[in-house]
C-alpha cells in the first residue's frame, strides 16, 4: 500500500488510528458515572421535606443506554418496575387524599354520583366503578347538552321578533350547468329571519 501524498498517512494507518480513537471513547464512556443535573423546578422554595421527588431509577430512556448502568441499576430499575404491578386490593380509594385534592366546590358537584355509585358498587363490582362514574356522567352531560342543542335548534329558532337563541344561516347550495339558474336574491334576501314569511304588519303600507 502506498501513500496517498508524500508525508501523508496510508489507508490502513487511518483505518488504525480510527480504531484507536473509538477504542478510547470506549473506555472514557465506561469510566464515566452518570451525573444529576441540576433543573430549576415550582418547587424549589418548597422545604426540603415537601418537595417531590421521583424514585423511579433511570426513567429517562437515554440514561439506559449502553455504558450507563451497572448490574446494580439494572436489578433496581427491575424491582421498581415489579412493585408497578397491581394486587387485588389496589387501586385503593382513598377518602382523605380525595378530599385534599378536589376543592370544596368540585367536591360539592362531585357529591352526588360519588354516593349513587358507592351505592351500586355491590351491583357493579367495586373495581368497575371508577370506571363507570367516569364514563356515565360524561355520557349523560353530553347527551343532555346534545338535547339542549336540538331543542333550541328546532322550536327556538331565532326570528326577526326577538333576538333570542340561535341564528341558523343558510347557504344556497349549487346548481349544475344543464339546471335552471337561479334567481338572483335580492338585498331584503339575506338574512331576513323569516320577516317576509311573517303572519302580521302586512300590505304596502309595510313594504321595504
Amino acid at each position: 500500500m502506498t501513500n496517498n501524498k508524500e508525508g501523508g498517512m496510508s489507508e490502513n494507518q487511518n483505518k488504525e488510528a480510527l480504531k484507536q480513537n473509538l477504542k478510547a471513547e470506549v473506555k472514557k464512556l465506561l469510566s464515566q458515572e452518570t451525573k444529576w443535573t441540576k433543573e430549576a423546578t415550582a418547587y424549589d422554595h418548597f422545604p426540603a421535606h415537601e418537595k417531590p421527588f421521583p424514585i423511579e431509577p433511570y426513567s429517562n430512556e437515554r440514561q439506559r443506554l449502553p455504558f450507563k448502568m451497572s448490574e446494580e441499576d439494572r436489578n433496581r430499575r427491575k424491582i421498581w418496575l415489579k412493585s408497578q404491578e397491581l394486587t387485588e386490593r389496589e387501586p385503593v380509594r382513598v377518602p382523605e387524599l380525595e378530599r385534599m385534592i378536589y376543592n370544596p366546590i368540585r367536591r360539592l358537584y362531585r357529591g352526588p354520583t360519588d354516593r349513587l355509585f358507592q351505592a351500586l358498587s355491590p351491583i357493579f363490582g367495586q373495581h368497575r366503578v371508577p370506571l363507570f362514574r367516569m364514563v356515565i356522567p360524561k355520557l349523560f352531560l353530553g347527551y343532555v347538552g346534545a338535547c339542549v342543542i336540538w331543542y333550541n335548534f328546532k322550536y327556538n329558532t331565532n326570528d326577526w321578533e326577538d333576538k333570542k337563541a340561535f341564528n341558523m344561516i343558510q347557504t344556497r347550495g349549487i346548481y349544475l350547468p344543464e339546471e335552471q339558474k337561479p334567481r338572483i336574491a335580492e338585498k331584503w334576501d339575506y338574512d331576513d329571519q323569516k320577516f317576509q314569511s311573517r303572519k302580521v304588519f302586512r300590505g304596502p303600507e309595510y313594504a321595504y
